[in-house]
């Protein structure tokens, strides 16, 4: 291969969201690392991870972390019923009843 040889690369985000729903169709979650067990360049990460921040945009999957540092599990955002949203209050208690949890995420600087 020449050095000045220029590859196109095929993805877009629209197809990484099918592939994703598709995975997750056909198991319940997956961890974060498999979707980019065989991702072949930088851009495909990417437009792959685009694809999974919209996805939780969407409120169609969520993303848990049990503990910090461990593994992100990916699955299907579980299915509301017709009469409750996902943010609206609790008639009796008048509280939220978002039932996905936030992750905690923490930035460090190095010393």
């Amino acid at each position: 291969v020449d050095s000045r040889d220029v590859f196109a690369d095929q993805w877009t985000v629209s197809e990484k969201i099918e592939s994703i729903v598709l995975l997750l169709k056909s198991k319940p979650a997956l961890n974060f690392s498999e979707l980019f067990g065989e991702t072949t360049s930088r851009v495909e990460v990417v437009v792959t991870f685009l694809a999974l921040l919209e996805l939780i945009r969407l409120k169609q999957i969520i993303a848990t972390q049990h503990e910090p540092f461990s593994e992100i599990s990916i699955a299907e955002a579980p299915l509301f019923s017709a009469n409750s949203s996902p943010s609206s209050p609790d008639s009796t208690s008048g509280e939220l009843t978002d039932p996905i949890i936030p992750m905690h995420l923490t930035a460090t600087t190095p010393t």
